[in-house]
């Protein structure tokens, strides 16, 4: 676990570095170290909030090339915990490291600070957690459809044709393949019924459903097989798939051929640095514009009508389990004893509540205009209300 930034300098300034292993470490970039310290001796009360907004205005801008420097140093954070997350999510049998999904996030850096509204959204980290896990995903499921699957589940989701297409890949053909494919057949027989699936994730047999299973495939062949061997063949199925529908891909940290640079340097590269215009304006703070929409979603909380909504009358215990305990849908279902697509409904009805609202509050209690068709935005904005609003430290 890289270690966190709590310089202010150094959040806007400092890169990973990958080592081996997935090591990595921060390392600055002189010229963006340089201005920071710079700025930061000229305003040294600006907060972290005030820097995120300064740097976007001066990036929408584009009175400043190096503001993108700046951002894309910030987004390193963010996306690293975003990639840690989907390495301890997902399989290890997906094949992706920390580096690998960390890469991915790093070309969405463009389209999140596209997508991010300063004014609106007090929350720039939070913004970029959310948009960076749902960003990833989305681009590795469209490379495959066993994104997020374990070996096991894949076999029930696989035809009988995608099957052997892996295994000739894998090179397993013949009368070895058909042992295999034959083997996998009696594993969904008997398996899918009664699958294990602790936290959503299908797991591997239990040793009695291990003998279930090679007991249904020696009644269909002449020759028998131990259950060992039955395990063998359908876990090599398994593999054979995740190597068939996820290839590994190429780190973009590796270097080149012949040469001493990685392929992240090919990313967008820091333009020379120059003085930013108007540096002292402070049109950049939204602070007060943040508070009043803070208070505001507080008070529609209060005078939200369940009955009128049609809403479960534990919906508040939701939300404050959701986004001020961080608890998963399931957990909250389990505990509650509600279903977990009734926990997934609440939350989405009531930020589309929040969303419609704020929109015709907005008209009349803002200084700017919110654009009624960046639904996305104001959509993230709000949740990101409702988590400082039901964290702990918010009282």
């Amino acid at each position: 676990m890289i270690k966190e930034r709590t310089n202010v300098v150094d959040l806007f300034s400092t890169f990973i570095q990958w080592g081996d292993h997935n090591s990595s470490s921060w390392q600055a970039e002189p010229r963006l170290n340089r201005n920071m310290s710079r700025l930061m001796q000229q305003w040294p009360d600006r907060s972290k909030q005030q820097w995120e907004a300064f740097w976007h205005q001066q990036w929408s801008l584009e009175r400043y090339p190096m503001s993108q420097g700046h951002l894309y140093a910030y987004l390193q954070e963010p996306c690293y915990l975003v990639a840690r997350e989907l390495v301890a999510y997902y399989p290890s049998q997906y094949g992706y490291s920390v580096a690998d999904y960390f890469n991915y996030g790093v070309i969405r850096f463009e389209s999140l600070l596209q997508k991010y509204d300063p004014q609106t959204n007090a929350n720039f980290g939070g913004f970029s957690v959310t948009f960076l896990r749902r960003r990833i995903r989305d681009e590795l499921r469209g490379i495959h459809k066993g994104f997020g699957q374990t070996q096991w589940s894949l076999l029930f989701r696989s035809s009988p044709k995608r099957i052997k297409e892996a295994l000739n890949v894998a090179g397993i053909l013949d009368e070895l393949q058909e042992q295999h494919l034959l083997a996998v057949e009696c594993y969904v027989e008997i398996y899918e019924p009664i699958k294990r699936k602790p936290k959503g994730k299908i797991l591997e047999p239990l040793p009695e459903t291990w003998a279930q299973i090679t007991e249904a495939y020696n009644a269909l062949v002449p020759i028998p097989a131990d259950s060992k061997t039955i395990q063998k063949w359908v876990k090599k199925t398994g593999q054979s798939l995740y190597s068939y529908l996820a290839p590994r891909q190429e780190s973009l940290n590796e270097y080149l051929p012949n040469s001493k640079q990685e392929r992240m340097d090919y990313l967008e590269a820091p333009s020379e640095l120059s003085s930013a215009e108007d540096e002292g304006n402070d049109s950049f703070d939204y602070s007060s514009t943040h508070q009043k929409i803070l208070a505001w979603v507080k008070e529609r909380l209060a005078t939200l009508d369940l009955s009128q909504y049609r809403l479960n009358p534990k919906t508040f215990e939701i939300l404050q389990l959701y986004h001020g305990r961080n608890l998963k849908q399931s957990a909250i279902a389990k505990q509650l004893g509600i279903n977990q697509s009734n926990i997934s409904r609440i939350l989405g009805k009531v930020n589309k509540i929040l969303t419609e609202d704020f929109i015709e509050w907005s008209a009349n209690n803002l200084d700017y205009t919110v654009q009624a068709d960046n639904l996305e935005q104001i959509s993230e904005a709000l949740t990101q209300c409702l988590v400082l609003i039901h964290q702990p430290s918010a009282e």
